[in-house]
């Protein structure tokens, strides 16, 4: 027997195997790395652990999000008479404006400023609305074409609309008016001017990330029985900027998954999963 030539042929298969061996493993972890746990399991375990944490999903999950960037914001400041002339086009006459005050009132209603860009209305003789056209209320709005319906907060005694920026809505810039099916009593509306990205674009969490951080950061002995999940929106709201800057732009809006459960919302941040306030 030839030794060497046996001792050659056994390293070369053995660089054969260990080359094999080696692409086996790369091709493995590619695998890995390119493995997605389907939608309906993600979902699945998110309603699992929602349900440990004392909720129900009653809601659409979206199940995709674009990159989002910071907003960058500041308040209107409207001329009280413009306010007036949107809110009274027939009788503006009739009411003493007082600027220095920022009030404005007569037999047709009033108008308050309120500051942060934001004022009241209220009609001692309601506007007229058709019926089953909530949008009308826009018409006596200051800029009302920035504002969409918010259904999932509005109700029959009440319309809420969203001011939108490229097609999100902004939670806390809102018309919120007092309504019937006919008419129009009155509503307070906050306005954001020169809104502009405050940086990049960068990816969010997904709404099941969100759903995941809510249900997480719940205790089940605070809130009731059967908690009850209505709906996840992707927007924004405010954070103020916390480098002690007090110019007039300082104000910052971050993309937000709204959650929505009964009476209650929960704003999630949508960068960092944090649940950043709670309202009922």
């Amino acid at each position: 027997m030839n030794w060497e030539t046996t001792k050659t042929w056994l390293i070369v298969s053995f660089s054969l195997l260990d080359l094999f061996l080696g692409w086996q493993l790369v091709q493995n972890r590619q695998e890995m790395q390119s493995y997605t746990e389907p939608y309906a399991d993600l979902l699945a375990n998110t309603k699992t652990l929602l349900a440990d944490h004392g909720f129900s999903l009653d809601a659409s999950v979206p199940s995709s999000a674009p990159n989002l960037s910071t907003l960058q914001a500041t308040f209107a400041k409207p001329k009280l008479s413009n306010l007036v002339g949107e809110a009274f086009p027939k009788s503006a006459s009739a009411l003493r404006q007082n600027t220095a005050a920022g009030t404005a009132q007569g037999a047709p209603g009033s108008v308050k400023l309120l500051g942060n860009g934001t004022w009241q209305v209220s009609y001692t003789v309601p506007q007229p609305l058709h019926q089953g056209n909530p949008g009308q209320v826009l018409n006596w709005v200051d800029n009302g074409s920035l504002y969409h319906l918010d259904p999932i907060l509005s109700g029959p005694g009440t319309k809420i609309f969203d001011e939108v920026y490229n097609g999100f809505p902004i939670f806390d810039a809102t018309v919120d008016s007092t309504v019937d099916v006919t008419h129009l009593y009155g509503y307070m509306q906050t306005e954001l001017v020169h809104i502009t990205p405050a940086d990049k674009a960068k990816p969010v969490i997904t709404a099941l990330d969100a759903l995941d951080s809510l249900a997480q950061s719940m205790d089940k002995s605070t809130i009731g029985p059967d908690n009850k999940i209505d709906s996840i929106t992707l927007g924004y709201a405010q954070k103020v900027d916390t480098t002690g800057s007090e110019t007039a732009t300082s104000n910052y809006w971050f993309p937000v998954w709204r959650i929505v459960s009964g009476s209650t919302v929960y704003y999630i941040n949508a960068f960092s999963g944090e649940v950043e306030t709670a309202s009922s």
